[in-house]
């Protein structure tokens, strides 16, 4: 009987916590990738991609801006982390007042562990800032009381730099004078320097719409952004930019053209470009005609100097909102990015020079005339490198998907070597699953708090959580180990 009694435990314990491990689903992906994972939450809308930083102690932490489908689509910054295998449940570090804009959301990691995050409250602003210790992020008690840069930005972007002087790029997009716009502080933020217009030859009817803000070794900072034309071309992109200070933002480079549409219907339309510093290599790469395939443009000289832009990437082509680029622990940089055809998400690598065949990481349609069916149309792509070698991409599906929701992947480079992370200084008690609540899932319809020139917000999906996994698994169990207790329990009594 003991024999029977163990027997039956070790069954339980093997169902209950098999099922706890479930937290990824792979059904797409492609060689080693793991996922994709659903990040946000079942009764939320996804405005645009997330923000993520690795920290000095190997975490990834992503943000990204949410709806509330059960309290009249308030917004909220919402929060998770990822250690290598695992991502946390999210939380919201910050709800808007009611009838409030975010259109987005920035985040630096520094290197003594701080959490640097910046916000747009409305259509011109005001910036807003907070910090938080990267080992206790999780908690929003842990997060500082935001506070107002007084900066009418549209976007913004900041960066610490290692003698603690805060940077921030931020954009007009609806203002008299529209345009990218820098400013400092030397005191953690507590005063801040007179912004100063990087772009004031900026024409009439222009105005900036994405833009990437970087520093190099040395402490330069570099910033690349493109402008959408508001009256002949109605709204489409048409100039890349981008500007440089080697000086800590004392002196900024007037503007170079890293590409400009002319005439010809083959020039740019949704440039979206990205930025990486290879020492002092700069690459920029974008979007480069209207059929959306990727010039790859270089400086050797931080900036000062560029080649011409090449086309990469042979046939394949396509535009969703954006790529990302990032550097791995041999200096090589990556390529995240959803191309055509078969359509899907891709991933290169640019080493000695070339760019590999990029290889197919999600499939998500094998041609134009191919279904998608339940599979993720793969938008607003992001993407980092943690302890090295191991990259963490997240994207959303299409802005056009009533159901739009956040999701992660993941993929170990194994000929990087591992860079191994910095012990945490006060360990946070780690992730625990909660069941969310019941889903109740309201009538789908257009959101109106979003802002022009930002991604749609639409209603996310139901993906059936770990918790729910874990029921789904773990229930029937119980019942069918019940049923055996009772069976040798009757058959004693009866012998």
């Amino acid at each position: 009987m003991k024999i029977k009694v163990f027997s039956i435990f070790l069954l339980l314990f093997t169902l209950l916590f098999g099922s706890i491990g479930v937290r990824t689903g792979n059904v797409q992906a492609q060689g080693q990738w793991f996922g994709p994972y659903r990040l946000s939450n079942p009764t939320g809308l996804v405005g645009g991609g997330a923000a993520m930083a690795v920290d000095p102690y190997g975490m990834v932490h992503a943000f990204w801006v949410e709806a509330d489908l059960q309290d009249n689509n308030r917004l909220a910054i919402h929060y998770a982390r990822f250690d290598g295998e695992t991502w946390s449940p999210s939380n919201d570090i910050y709800v808007a007042p009611r009838g409030i804009l975010l259109p987005f959301v920035s985040v630096f990691a520094d290197q003594n562990g701080m959490l640097h995050l910046v916000w747009v409250q409305g259509n011109r602003g005001p910036v807003l800032y907070s910090s938080a210790p990267a080992s206790d992020a999780l908690s929003a008690q842990s997060w500082s009381t935001p506070v107002s840069l007084e900066m009418p930005g549209f976007w913004a972007r900041m960066i610490v730099d290692q003698n603690g002087v805060y940077h921030v790029l931020f954009s007009d997009y609806y203002g008299p004078e529209p345009g990218i716009y820098y400013s400092k502080s030397t005191d953690g933020g507590i005063i801040w320097s007179t912004p100063v217009w990087l772009d004031p030859d900026i024409p009439d009817g222009y105005a900036p719409q994405t833009m990437q803000f970087a520093m190099d070794e040395v402490g330069g900072l570099h910033a690349v952004w493109h402008y959408v034309d508001n009256g002949s071309t109605g709204g489409l992109g048409t100039w890349v930019r981008y500007a440089h200070s080697l000086d800590g933002g004392e002196s900024w480079s007037s503007p170079f053209t890293i590409d400009i549409a002319d005439e010809r219907i083959d020039e740019l339309r949704l440039p979206y470009p990205n930025l990486v510093i290879q020492g002092e290599t700069i690459h920029v790469i974008y979007a480069g005609d209207s059929d959306t395939h990727r010039e790859h443009r270089i400086s050797n000289d931080r900036g000062r100097t560029w080649g011409p832009p090449s086309q990469i990437f042979g046939d394949l082509l396509g535009q969703a909102l954006g790529d990302d680029l990032a550097l791995d622990s041999l200096n090589r940089i990556h390529f995240m990015g959803q191309l055509r055809y078969p359509h899907g998400l891709y991933h290169a690598t640019w080493e000695n020079g070339f760019w590999s065949v990029p290889s197919l990481v999600y499939l998500i349609a094998q041609s134009s005339a191919d279904s998608i069916e339940d599979r993720i149309h793969v938008h607003n792509v992001r993407m980092v490198i943690r302890a090295g070698n191991q990259i963490v991409v997240t994207f959303t599906n299409s802005p056009t998907d009533p159901h739009l929701a956040l999701y992660s992947m993941y993929y170990t480079v194994d000929d990087a070597p591992l860079e191994t992370p910095f012990p945490t200084p006060s360990p946070a008690p780690p992730p625990t699953e909660t069941p969310p609540p019941e889903v109740v899932v309201p009538t789908v319809t257009p959101n109106p708090l979003l802002a022009q020139g930002s991604d749609n917000l639409r209603a996310a999906s139901t993906t059936p959580s770990s918790a729910g996994l874990l029921a789904a698994g773990v229930i029937p169990s119980l019942f069918l180990l019940l049923g055996i207790v009772a069976y040798h329990y009757l058959k004693k009594r009866g012998g």
